[in-house]
Parts: structure tokens; sequence; C-alpha cells
């Protein structure tokens, strides 16, 4: 901006037009383009990343009377309605791919609205260009605390702040978030005063594992730690993810070790989720019923019976305790029109050929785009062919890797990136260290990919190359591991060529040792 000399007149020409001045003086000024701060606050957001966007229209949420006691527990640590309750400045809700745990951000940011609690959302998404890197993050959650505060210190603070430091927008995470964030609140709660330990402001971030940018993660989270670690007033910061690798190892590190909560919704045996999808599942397809009965374009009717219990029940279990079964499966039965509903679900449940139909390609398109991130799919996919011919539920990581002559560890390294989909855990009754066991959280992943059709360059054919090479490896370990440490383990011929009989042996050694 450029200043003028102060002109004294009576009659001004300026560009051509009569201006008429009586008295004083006036300055012209020259912005040559400068833009104002509020405006180089709204240039720099993400709209499409806010919980009310037009872009996240209709978003997934809980539906009626589920997930009442995650959701009552998440609003317990962020509000501190029980004394006993540990309140941390961080919160994370992790939980596999579909465990729905966007539903349950948009959910918990609803019930904060209903009290009043001003609050911030930022949901990365990695399929949208505006919102799946950490560039806007700070400035779209500056925005929304700005319009949470009208006519206050908070937005003369922010706006300031811009105005001081036109690159704001490009320095790191903590500056951003200390400048734009932490301070301006601070000055209002200095003068506002604000009932000891009760938040002042939520800010709600989903999905950060679809930020693109890995090494962004523990910048984030870290950054954000050090801004709110003593901050006063008390901001809490609610992250919902999957249980990626790198986000583990960062909230274990020391910068939010002692500073948060951990809740997780990967098969908590003694919750009431499949409790839950069923009441989803049920009142879903009471829905369903409704509408086509009461339409004078549906004939004939379905029974009122429809779909039964025993169905409810089969696609609750299949769906292992993740929504995203359950949500993909009503989808389908809606959406699959002019089909009837009652033949779209025997679709789904298999009892009818698919006549070209595609039930759960938005179930099919996540499980791609997650596999397709394995670094070494190959392996991955050995390691999952050859747990699919055990046919158990948990099982060996150890033995998995002599069977396949995977150094020790390799099986961990593997799947470090596939926590959402596979768990790796020690049983609670193992004193061995080493003894980790692998399970596939969804049911419907091994149906994936054991249909060609559906996970195309991820199919697993169990009486294709998988089964030779499995066979190979497991003769291999059975002639020149086992039986060398023990030439008698087993009562049959050991000399034998056959090896179905050395098949035999390998998918029963795990019951004998």
């Amino acid at each position: 901006m450029q200043d003028m000399p102060p002109y004294s007149a009576t009659t001004a020409m300026i560009s051509g037009n009569r201006v008429l001045i009586t008295g004083g003086q006036f300055t012209q000024h020259h912005y040559h383009g400068q833009k104002a701060a509020i405006d180089k606050l709204t240039d720099a957001i993400a709209p499409n990343a806010i919980h009310d966007s037009a872009a996240r229209f209709d978003p997934p949420k809980c539906h009626p009377r589920t997930r009442v006691k995650i959701l009552d527990e998440i609003m317990g640590r962020i509000v501190g309605q029980s004394q006993d309750m540990v309140v941390n400045p961080f919160l994370w809700l992790n939980g596999a791919a579909g465990a729905g745990k966007s539903a349950i951000a948009q959910s918990t940011i609803e019930r904060c609205k209903e009290r009043g609690l001003p609050l911030a959302s930022f949901f990365f998404s990695k399929s949208d260009p505006t919102r799946n890197h950490a560039k806007p993050l700070v400035a779209t959650l500056a925005y929304q605390l700005y319009q949470s505060f009208p006519g206050t210190e908070v937005q003369t603070e922010i706006l300031s702040a811009i105005t001081n430091e036109p690159l704001i927008f490009t320095k790191h995470i903590k500056q951003q978030f200390t400048t734009l964030v932490v301070q301006p609140l601070k000055t209002y709660f200095s003068r506002h005063k604000l009932p000891e330990h009760q938040t002042s402001f939520l800010i709600v971030i989903d999905g950060l594992d679809e930020c693109i940018e890995r090494a962004s993660w523990k910048a984030i989270l870290s950054g954000l730690a050090d801004s709110v670690r003593d901050s006063n007033p008390c901001i809490h910061i609610f992250v919902a993810s999957r249980p990626e690798y790198d986000l583990t190892q960062a909230f274990d590190s020391k910068d939010l070790k002692g500073i948060h909560t951990r809740l997780s919704l990967d098969l908590n045996r003694g919750s009431d989720v499949e409790s839950d999808i069923k009441l989803y599942l049920s009142d879903q397809f009471e829905q369903i019923k409704d509408d086509c009965n009461n339409s004078s374009f549906f004939s004939p009717k379905l029974d009122q019976s429809w779909p039964g219990e025993e169905v409810i029940v089969k696609l609750a279990r299949k769906s292992s305790g993740q929504f995203i079964y359950a949500a993909t499966v009503i989808r389908y039965v809606t959406s699959a029109r002019p089909q009837r509903p009652d033949r779209s679900l025997h679709i789904v449940l298999d009892l009818r050929p698919p006549d070209g139909d595609h039930p759960f390609a938005e179930l099919d398109a996540l499980y791609e785009k997650i596999l397709g991130s394995c670094k070494d799919i190959e392996k991955v996919l050995d390691v999952l062919s050859l747990k699919m011919m055990w046919g158990l539920a948990d099982w060996e990581v150890s033995l998995c890797e002599k069977v396949l002559s995977y150094e020790e560890g390799e099986v961990r390294r593997l799947f470090c990136d596939l926590s959402s989909l596979i768990e790796l855990w020690q049983p609670s009754w193992s004193s061995d260290p080493n003894d980790t066991r692998l399970t596939i959280l969804h049911a419907s992943l091994s149906d994936y990919l054991l249909d060609k059709a559906r996970s195309e360059q991820f199919h697993i054919d169990l009486r294709g190359k998988y089964i030779g090479r499995h066979m190979a490896n497991g003769t291999s370990w059975v002639t020149h591991g086992c039986l060398a440490a023990d030439p008698h383990p087993y009562p049959w011929n050991t000399h034998t060529h056959d090896p179905w009989v050395l098949h035999s042996w390998v998918m029963g050694y795990r019951h004998n040792v």
C-alpha cells in the first residue's frame, strides 16, 4: 500500500469523474491488489472439510439408539461429565476401515452443538484434492473459530495476526495453530472467565490417515500437542483414524504419550456393536418394507415378516463388528432399482446369481484402495492365502514365517500399513513375547479376495498358484525344518512323497504344537 500526500481542496478530479469535497483533507490510498485479512483467511481454507459443508451433505452419522456407550464415553472425556474420568487434551478414536469412525465423529459434533460448545472440524478425504493434505488444516480450523465468536476479541486477534504476518499460512503447524487458535482464545478468556476445567473449544479431526502426506501425520499431532499441552483455556482435540503404524507410533511418542486417551473400535469384545448393527439393519429393512408396501407402483408387496430375524442375525455376524458391511448391504438393497429389494437381498446372501450386479462396489473400492497401498502386495497375498488354507480364525505369525521361509518379524513389517483390515496381537494367556497372532478384521474381506470378479489383481485362487506354492513351502518346511529337528513328530510314514499327506500334516500341525 502506498499513501499519497494529503490534498486540501473543494473540488477534485478523480479518474475523470467530478467529486465534490467540502473542506478538510482527503488521503488517496493505492492497495495494488492486496487483500484484506479476512479474504486471506477464507482463501486459505478447505470448505469441503468442514462438518456441515455441502460436499459432505447427508454425512454418515450414528443410527438412532446405536453407539450410545461409545458416544457417551467420548462426550464424558470432552466435557468431563464424570469426576472419575480422565480428561486429556487429546482423544484418539481408532478403528478398522468401515468401523464407523466418521459417523461417530459427526454424531459427536452434533451432540456438542446441541450443548452450545464452540467447535471446529476438518474431515480429511484422500479422494478430494482440497482436503487430502495438511496445508489448509489450521486455516480451516481458525476460520471456524472466527465464526464461533462473532464481534469479539477472537476475531480481532485472528485478523490482526494475519495482517501482521501475511505469510502465516506458510509457517509450520505449531506456529499457525498457536497464533491463529490458541492465542485468540487466551485473549478472549482473559477477559471472559470460563468455569475451571470446562472445554472452551473442541477440534475434531477425522480421517487423519486420509492425509496423503504421511510425514504430515506426526507433524500435525506433535504441532497441536506442543500448542495445547499447557493451554489455558482448555482446548480439546478429538482425532479419529485407522490405527496405522505411523499414527500409533506418533501417539506413543513423548510428545503425546501423557496427554491423550485412546479408544478403540476394533473387535471390542464385550461391546454392543453387533446388537447395534442388528438394530440398524432391523430399522432400515422396516423402512424399506414400509416404503415399498405403501407405494402403488410396487407389486407384489413384501411379506410382513421380511427379511426375517435369521437373515438379520446372519448379516450382523458377517459384518464382524464393522458397520460398513451392513451399511453397504442396505445401500445396495435400496438403490438397486428397478430390481425388487427382496431380490437384491438374495444376491447379497448368495441365494441367486448376481446377474451382473455388483452389490459391494463401495466396499470393494475401499479394500482396493487399502491393499493398493501395500509396498509388497504379493507377499501379503501369500500370507493371507496360507491363512485361508489353514482355516483358523487367529494364527501364529511365527509359524507362517517358518512355512514361507520369511525372516523373523517380516510378517509384522508386511502388514504394518494394513492394520485397518488385519490385526496383529498377542494373546493375554500367552507369556511368550514373540507369540503374535494374525486375525482378519473383516469377514467380508475373505469373500472379496476369493472372488476374482471383485478383487481382480488381488484375487486369491486357492486352487491355482497359491496351493502349489504353499504345498512346496509346506513340504520343504516339513522335510527340512520340523522333521530335521524331530524325525518322528507325527504318526505316519515320513518318507511318503504324497503332497496331500504332507499338506494335511502341515494343516494339522497347528493343533499339535
